[in-house]
């Protein structure tokens, strides 16, 4: 949550929030990795189906071109045995050798074509067999893979919708905050204009008794001065009193 709230302050958006995200989601982005690996393999496994059924078709075209060849050495035999009928008795023996030779060449040709023909033929189904056990292989992983994603998926969910409910926390409660925040500051304005006012009129209260101070010492040192006058020169109440004159007694007769 403080992360949330300085990247809302900082930034205005959750960056160190998605590396958090990112960084809490490694084991994912592992399996996702792992899910991408397989993609590739896939998209191998068809390229080598691609091959395969490439090499089979030359396979066959080599084997059609086997029978053709085959049956042209077939036929090249009858039309050698349609001849060989209209030799001559002298050259028979001869023939039968020359053909005898034939045959076992086209009995080795024919039994190293078929024989070329199995071995192209279990290569083949030991190919299919190589090739529907990887496919069992990636199927069986690719289930367990999409289990796993489906939890992380349905986890992702739940953890979006807590932070989302968070989020929202923080926002109300930010807006409190907010409202608390205007309302404090309008109450501080109207101190500080409170105070201010107050300030500048205890200023000109404390000039005012300044001059005040100032007027009174000024009357107090005219009057000592006056009173120290009036002493001085003996006026007002500070003049001496005139002594009475006794009335004097009349002379006795």
């Amino acid at each position: 949550m403080e992360i949330c709230c300085k990247d809302l302050q900082e930034f205005g958006r959750f960056r160190n929030f998605a590396e958090f995200i990112f960084y809490e989601n490694s084991e994912a982005y592992d399996e996702f990795n792992l899910l991408k690996t397989y993609c590739e393999n896939i998209e191998k496994m068809e390229e080598l189906q691609k091959e395969l059924k490439i090499n089979r078709q030359k396979n066959e075209v080599s084997v059609i071109k086997m029978d053709e060849h085959l049956f042209n050495l077939k036929t090249e035999c009858e039309n050698r045995e349609k001849t060989n009928r209209l030799e001559t008795n002298m050259v028979k023996k001869w023939e039968n050798a020359r053909q005898e030779q034939v045959d076992a060449v086209f009995n080795h040709e024919l039994k190293t074509l078929y024989q070329t023909r199995d071995d192209y033929e279990e290569k083949t189904e030991n190919e299919l067999i190589a090739i529907n056990e990887i496919m069992a292989f990636y199927r069986a992983k690719g289930a367990k893979l999409e289990n796993s994603i489906k939890s992380w998926h349905r986890r992702y969910e739940a953890e979006r919708i807590q932070l989302d409910e968070q989020i929202k926390h923080t926002e109300e409660s930010i807006k409190d905050v907010k409202s608390k925040y205007e309302l404090i500051r309008s109450w501080y304005e109207t101190r500080e204009k409170f105070i201010e006012e107050y300030y500048i009129e205890q200023k000109q209260l404390e000039e005012i008794r300044k001059i005040e101070a100032g007027q009174r010492a000024s009357a107090i040192r005219i009057q000592a001065w006056w009173r120290g006058t009036m002493v001085r020169k003996q006026l007002g109440p500070y003049r001496p009193k005139k002594k009475s004159k006794k009335p004097k007694a009349g002379k006795k007769k």
